[in-house]
């Protein structure tokens, strides 16, 4: 049978980071290559949070939505490379 884990955040934070696992090592090391696809503005994080953490977002006006500010790439294999960010400036952000 097939088991699938389902984690809850039981608080949200104020800039929620998120770190992808590329790499893989079993049953060699090898780099992942897959496509990754994440929107650039409302990521909402409620399904993702305990029923408990969603009351007191809601109760403090709080949000659970999130924006992407910044991407860091990783160029190269498992033993060289080099990595290049990407970030939102403010000023994209006037009308």
């Amino acid at each position: 049978s097939v088991a699938h884990s389902q984690p809850y955040c039981a608080s949200l934070p104020k800039v929620l980071v998120v770190n992808l696992k590329r790499f893989e090592y079993y049953p060699r090391p090898t780099k992942l290559h897959d496509r990754v696809v994440f929107p650039l503005e409302g990521l909402d994080m409620a399904p993702y949070a305990t029923r408990e953490c969603r009351a007191r977002c809601a109760a403090d006006g709080t949000s659970t939505v999130y924006d992407l500010l910044a991407v860091t790439n990783h160029f190269g294999g498992l033993t060289h490379g080099h990595y290049t960010a990407f970030v939102r400036h403010y000023v994209d952000e006037l009308p």
